[in-house]
């Protein structure tokens, strides 16, 4: 018990020292501008235990550098007549405060002096008094005890004798400041609001007090009285009042007063919003990126599941970082018909490591949009920085391209195309308008699609309808005006799905609703967008029908840098933009990875057969 006693008298002696009961003369002098922090009802939940929330605020108070900070009271849990632990309550709150880089004052509070003994070891780990004074930068700053033995709840006695001489002496300074525990001013048990307005309020007045600041209530609010500002800040650790929403000053927070030329302001803090400059390092943002484009996969499931495939759902993940990985995966979204079994895992890769997270698939799948996501909360490395990353389900569809008995008349007369397999896109999950409503159905805008291919080139018709068909579009751009796009990619391979998945190295060609020759956009291919001249296109306009028809022969020699053979296969997607004259209104794409997410692992497969 000794050896305890004395590492308590040794923290005590970290205080500051500095504090004065008595004003020197000339100690207001010289003026200047400073900031400090009032914390309030620090204490945790039970004895010996520190608020996380007052851990937080003491690393922020060293983030602000203030001049000072004062605690206005409930240091500790209290309320025990056994002194060991007392003694280990103290012990715990100094070694917590040990960690903050300026002054600390504080302030008595009823969980800190019930009684004679829990007063005497206040007064050992603050030396400064029950009630005491002390001058900053031309300012003063008055501590005060509401939690008096002899005058409970009230200011009497010698500590108002003081008070009064204190105030007195401190005529000329730039501003005066008051602390205390129990907010007496507003408290109306046994008349101790109408003893403070009484009494102690005519004299804070007269001294011109310009601030207020007291705890005890587990909560923050303000009044102003006759120019003098109250507050209530209770709220730097001990457990909130149930019933108070953030709105009525249910939340953990400080004050944070700033003083310029004799005037303070203060900003109300909630704890947790102030963060060190290394709070984020460019080493952080590196590892989250490639956390999200290269550890973990895109989940995908196949529509219809093709023969012999499994049903599961896989995300890959490859641990590149040099550090270890832990964390859990849960399903969220639309789930598209299909039930994820099980709908939460948890994992853990070591550095360097790989793995697979499988989860088996009930239900039969239908496409949506947006598609069931898996929600990876990710922790890396040893300061356990985290990660929220959202891998959207790639739903793979697929195109049975068959190879062309006769070669297609590129005229705009879909005749030849009989046998051909269509790809509709006419339904609301393809539909990607501004608003949604803006889509009226397939007769405002649809199209239906049929390719087929030979030695040379890749064959398209589209048979698209259209309301209101329109020559207007932006430049040579087919996306902004009425036109169909077809974006195909030759990246397939086992690391679609694990990668950086832009469109960067997908080739686009756009098809205008009139004579204009189409487009050749995007793609590492090519240099620059351009005319497609080796394209051989033709489209139609049926206006009495509605129907816009297009017909083209794409050689290989623009697709793929290889021949193609029965089994290739592509990557694809296909979209028609429409654009009545005011605009481009919205489009329908076979699967979001062109226009919507720029993401060629949504896209589906052309298997050339």
């Amino acid at each position: 018990m000794k050896t305890t006693l004395g590492l308590f008298l040794i923290l005590a002696s970290l205080l500051p020292a500095g504090a004065q009961t008595k004003p020197r003369a000339g100690a207001l002098k010289p003026s200047g501008d400073f900031t400090f922090l009032v914390m309030g009802d620090s204490r945790g939940a039970k004895p010996m235990e520190i608020s996380e929330k007052f851990k937080a605020a003491l690393q922020e108070a060293n983030v602000l550098a203030p001049d000072f900070v004062v605690n206005s009271g409930d240091l500790i849990m209290g309320y025990t007549a056994d002194t060991s632990e007392i003694h280990m309550e103290w012990n715990a709150f100094q070694l917590a405060c040990a960690e903050l880089k300026v002054p600390l004052y504080l302030v008595a509070g009823n969980h800190d002096i019930q009684n004679k003994t829990d007063q005497e070891y206040f007064l050992k780990n603050n030396p400064r008094g029950l009630y005491y004074s002390f001058d900053h930068k031309g300012s003063h700053f008055v501590v005060l005890n509401s939690e008096d033995l002899d005058h409970p709840d009230s200011i009497a006695g010698k500590q108002w004798e003081w008070l009064k001489n204190d105030l007195a002496k401190a005529r000329g300074a730039d501003g005066i400041y008051l602390f205390l525990h129990k907010p007496l001013w507003a408290i109306q048990e046994k008349g101790t609001a109408n003893a403070w307005m009484g009494l102690v309020h005519p004299l804070l007045l007269k001294a011109r007090v310009k601030g207020v600041f007291a705890g005890h209530w587990h909560q923050y609010q303000f009044e102003e009285r006759d120019g003098i500002k109250y507050y209530v800040s209770g709220g730097a650790g001990a457990p909130l009042y149930r019933g108070l929403t953030p709105e009525t000053g249910g939340f953990y927070h400080y004050l944070l007063v700033r003083v310029k030329s004799g005037t303070p302001n203060v900003a109300v803090v909630k704890t947790g919003s102030v963060l060190p400059e290394d709070v984020v390092s460019s080493r952080d943002v590196e590892r989250s990126k490639a956390l999200r484009l290269k550890v973990f996969g895109n989940p995908h499931y196949y529509l219809p599941p093709r023969p012999g495939f499994k049903d599961e759902v896989t995300i890959p993940v490859n641990n590149i970082l040099p550090v270890p990985i832990e964390g859990t995966v849960i399903w969220e979204g639309k789930k598209g018909g299909l039930a994820f079994v099980p709908e939460e895992t948890k994992f853990s890769v070591p550095a360097g490591g790989s793995t697979s997270l499988t989860f088996q698939v009930k239900g039969k799948g239908v496409y949506v949009y947006p598609p069931p996501e898996a929600v990876i909360a990710v922790t890396f490395g040893s300061e356990g920085k985290t990660a929220r990353l959202e891998k959207a389900l790639r739903w793979v569809e697929s195109y049975d391209c068959l190879k062309a008995k006769k070669t297609p008349k590129i005229d705009g007369d879909l005749k030849d195309w009989s046998g051909v397999p269509r790809l509709t896109l006419n339904d609301v999950q393809r539909a990607r308008f501004t608003p949604p409503e803006a889509w009226k159905g397939p007769k405002d805008c649809s199209a239906k699609f049929l390719l087929c291919w030979d030695e040379k080139n890749l064959y398209l018709a589209v048979e698209g309808t259209d309301d209101a068909p329109s020559g207007k579009v932006q430049k040579d751009a087919p996306f902004r005006g009425d036109g169909v796009i077809l974006l195909l990619d030759a990246g397939v391979g086992s690391g679609r799905f694990l990668r950086d998945t832009s469109t960067a190295s997908t080739v686009q060609i756009g098809f205008h609703s009139d004579a204009r020759p189409p487009y050749l956009y995007g793609g590492l291919r090519f240099a620059k967008p351009r005319i497609a001249e080796e394209v051989e296109a033709k489209a139609v306009r049926d206006l009495k029908g509605n129907l816009i028809l297009y017909e083209a022969a794409i050689p290989w020699s623009l697709l793929a840098e290889k021949a193609t053979k029965v089994g290739d296969v592509f990557l694809l997607n296909l979209a028609v933009s429409d654009n009545d004259g005011q605009g481009r209104k919205g489009w329908l794409e076979w699967n979001p990875g062109g226009l919507e997410e720029d993401d060629f692992s949504y896209f589906g497969e052309l298997r050339l057969k």
